[in-house]
């Protein structure tokens, strides 16, 4: 969020989880402005844990999402990647990115209804 030089940022993580049981958005906010592997996984991880203890039948994970260099395609965040998944056990994980599209997908009308908030 960044509407203005004397507000305060705080950084949104937003997404939506499709499941045949349903949808359920999440979003986690935090004061931390870092954009790297590091704050993305520190975000996912515990959406990643919701997943797994309401679903333990789920078998695999795919991520959909735009791909910023600097945050999503990159060494360190497919080691986490691939690191995570497995230890939380989805046997079968995937990542596809899609061209850029600032403010258009699903994830960004969450985080839109939050900053309307």
């Amino acid at each position: 969020m960044h509407f203005g030089a004397s507000r305060q940022q705080i950084t949104l993580h937003t997404g939506i989880v499709y499941t045949a049981k349903g949808d359920k958005c999440f979003a986690s906010i935090s004061p931390n402005n870092e954009h790297g592997p590091d704050a993305i996984w520190a975000h996912l991880l515990p959406v990643l844990k919701l997943i797994r203890d309401t679903f333990p039948d789920v078998d695999g994970i795919h991520f959909y999402s735009v791909g910023p260099t600097v945050q999503y395609r990159q060494k360190k965040n497919f080691y986490y990647f691939a690191k995570i998944t497995k230890e939380l056990g989805f046997p079968f994980s995937t990542w596809n990115f899609f061209e850029a599209s600032h403010g258009k997908g699903a994830a960004d009308g969450v985080g839109g209804a939050i900053k309307r908030r």
